[in-house]
């Protein structure tokens, strides 16, 4: 039970044993008749919140939410050369850092190289990608937004303050009672106010709105880009910033929240005032000050003891009373029971049924007091809403009224302006035009002139241009057929001198790569390195076949001599020398 229903009750059962006795009601009237400065404020808080925000924060956590959900992510590699020992997988990357460093080949065992270390590679899943930083950036300013907004308008549209002032003086035979009492209550979060503030839906979707914030930021991809350092405006928009649906959506809530410069709610203060008292509360209030009389007569008199000792003599006459009165109805009860011929379980049964009947009776009653109720309530609110659309309607058809006279006045007053413009700029239009049709027709004979000479002179020109081009191009033809032949030669040259340039970086390469002087920076892996390589490799290719053709050639040559004594010249001259040495 609240506690404002527990009072209420509590103040109701006081009433009923002071209500209807003479002395008490002759008291309140005393009382309640001097109170004619009594006094009652309340300052009420009337809270409006904007929209717009609400909604973009609302549009905003939709985005957001899609996008953490994306879990971008990128792959961090990290390598190192360790020792064979300790390489459990072998990568592409592995084979190219040891192709390019022969030193870690140490030893040689049966036809295999083996390297006494091992560059590896190790990749790790990264989160703290620059999209997914701004996203928890924007969700800790969305947090603080939010936060600052909600406290401040739940502090307006919760809070109640209220202030009493009593002050009277009753004169009643041999009594004068004085009363002087000042009260200021103030409360905040008050349960009562906050169903009475107006905006109770808008804060709900505030709080809804503050929560979903919080989930986002206790997401497992959040709470890992809590560890790393938080990002920081300007905000660069990557790609993905631009053109991801989401991530769009994200920054669309970024720029409106970082140009907000509102509150996003107004506050107005009323005062609503009690005084004088009505005739009802000014009953109530004289209820609790005689009370309050009374409290300071009995302590201050140290009469606490004999109150108590009559209050239990009268409780106990009164259960005395009770019990007489049960056992009085009991009597009567039996006296029914033997006079309607039944025993003492059949009026029982016959009872039940009354009661059960009663029951239904009573509750089909309270269903229709129950309907008549919400009936009257909203004939009453149809009444309300009429009389707030014929109030509406009568302002709209005055405004209206109002609206279509000034029209009238603005757009005859247009009309008469736009008239006279229209005739000043004709009268203008027509002297300037006028004016210029003079100037245009001696600068148009003046022109003609001008053109006639031009064009003489262009075609005497032409004439002396067209002789010497003429001329120019018989030289150039008789240039061209030399120059063709020359093209050739060059052409050929060239061609033979690119061969020899890439057979001579053949030729280094290959002796580098046979005494292995290659430097450690050198890589032939790359498209362009590889082609040029290539190239080399056709180049010399071809010289070795023609080379081979060659030594091919001389080889039989050789052989040939050797098989046909005196075949060759040189050694028919070594046979006569012979014999010219044994005689």
């Amino acid at each position: 039970m609240d506690i404002n229903d527990l009072l209420y009750r509590a103040f109701r059962d006081y009433r009923k044993n002071t209500q209807d006795d003479r002395d008490c009601e002759k008291r309140r009237r005393v009382l309640a008749r001097v109170g004619t400065e009594d006094l009652i404020e309340v300052d009420e808080t009337e809270c409006e919140i904007d929209d717009d925000w609400i909604e973009a924060i609302e549009q905003g956590l939709v985005h957001i939410g899609r996008a953490i959900e994306e879990e971008r992510q990128f792959i961090r590699s990290n390598g190192e050369v360790v020792p064979i020992e300790k390489v459990k997988s072998v990568s592409r990357e592995s084979s190219e850092h040891l192709a390019r460093h022969g030193e870690l080949i140490t030893r040689k065992q049966a036809d295999d190289l083996i390297p006494d270390k091992l560059y590896t590679v190790e990749r790790l899943s990264d989160y703290a990608v620059y999209e997914n930083r701004f996203l928890y950036m924007l969700l800790c300013y969305l947090r603080d937004f939010i936060s600052y907004r909600y406290g401040k308008i739940t502090e307006y549209a919760n809070a109640y303050c209220g202030r009493l002032d009593i002050r009277k003086t009753a004169d009643a035979g041999e009594r004068r009672t004085e009363v002087c009492i000042q009260l200021r209550d103030v409360r905040k979060n008050d349960p009562l106010a906050r169903e009475r503030s107006g905006v109770k839906e808008k804060l709900a979707r505030i709080d809804g709105a503050l929560k979903t914030v919080h989930l986002l930021l206790s997401t497992p991809l959040m709470q890992e880009l809590a560890k790393v350092p938080v990002l920081k405006p300007p905000v660069t928009e990557t790609n993905v910033l631009k053109m991801d649906k989401n991530f769009k959506g994200a920054m669309r809530l970024y720029y409106f929240l970082v140009s907000y410069d509102k509150d996003g709610f107004t506050v107005r203060q009323n005062t609503r005032r009690i005084s004088p008292f009505p005739e009802a509360i000014a009953d109530e209030f004289s209820e609790a000050e005689e009370l309050l009389a009374f409290l300071a007569y009995a302590h201050g008199m140290k009469i606490e003891d004999d109150l108590r000792r009559a209050y239990e003599e009268e409780e106990a006459r009164r259960k005395r009373e009770e019990a007489k009165k049960r056992e009085e109805r009991f009597k009567n009860l039996q006296k029914r029971i033997r006079a309607s011929g039944k025993s003492a379980e059949e009026y029982m049964l016959y009872l039940e049924e009354r009661c059960r009947a009663f029951d239904k009776t009573a509750s089909a009653l309270e269903e229709a007091r129950g309907r008549i109720e919400r009936l009257l309530a909203e004939a009453s609110e149809a009444e309300k809403r009429e009389a707030a659309l014929e109030l509406a309607l009568s302002d709209s058809r005055r405004a209206f009224g109002e609206a279509e006279a000034a029209h009238a006045e603005e757009k005859a007053k247009l009309s008469e302006e736009h008239q006279k413009e229209i005739s000043d700029l004709e009268s203008r239009h027509e002297e300037a035009f006028r004016t210029a049709e003079q100037r245009h027709s001696g600068e148009i004979a003046a022109l003609r002139l001008e053109g006639e000479r031009e064009r003489a002179e262009r075609e005497e020109a032409f004439a002396e241009q067209a002789a010497r081009l003429q001329e120019a191009v018989g030289a150039a033809e008789e240039k061209f057929a030399l120059s063709e032949k020359q093209r050739e030669e060059a052409e050929s040259a060239a061609a033979r001198l690119e061969e020899e340039r890439d057979l001579a970086r053949a030729r280094v390469n290959a002796l580098k790569s046979e005494y292995g002087a290659f430097a450690p920076e050198e890589d032939f892996t790359a498209r362009e390195q590889f082609d040029e390589i290539e190239r080399q490799y056709r180049i010399f290719r071809d010289f070795f076949k023609k080379e081979w053709r060659k030594a091919k050639k001389r080889i039989r040559k050789e052989a040939l001599a050797k098989a046909i004594p005196g075949k060759d010249g040189k050694s028919g001259a070594g046979k006569e020398d012979g014999n010219s040495g044994e005689s």
